[in-house]
């Protein structure tokens, strides 16, 4: 599934429920248009390498990032960096591939709603346990 994550954070189930009723009502907006034009070739350990998509309206998601982290009453992470991935490898050429996908891409733009989630043990969202509906009808042309 799609996702720009905002804050990955460990909570006890009990306190889920309340951490999402504040993120809902503390928030200024629930949802936001991103547009990815740009893509993102990264390793941490030369072993695993990732391909994202870099999205527009960066400091838009920073201050979500910010009240996300004031409701988990965890730090502003310094090294945020807001990013949808599309492929995790082994595969040490694989950037070869994707700046050649990147000569024949066309950006993509979508609206993202909150939603809080579970995920494994390497980040990846794996469920969604709570979603927002679009409030305000907000579409790509707004």
């Amino acid at each position: 599934m799609p996702h720009v994550t905002l804050y990955q954070f460990h909570a006890n189930e009990s306190d889920v429920e309340s951490i999402w009723e504040m993120a809902c009502n503390e928030l200024d907006q629930l949802s936001i248009k991103l547009t990815f034009k740009k893509f993102s070739c990264i390793t941490f350990d030369q072993i695993t390498f990732w391909a994202s998509l870099l999205p527009d309206n960066g400091d838009a998601l920073m201050k979500m990032h910010s009240a996300i982290a004031g409701i988990v009453n965890q730090p502003i992470k310094a090294n945020f960096d807001p990013h949808m991935t599309l492929i995790s490898t082994k595969d040490p050429s694989y950037e070869h591939f994707v700046n050649e996908l990147a000569k024949k891409y066309v950006p993509i733009q979508d609206v993202f709603t909150l939603a809080l989630g579970k995920s494994d043990n390497i980040g990846q969202l794996t469920e969604v346990i709570y979603s927002c509906k679009l409030k305000n009808n907000l579409s790509l042309d707004q």
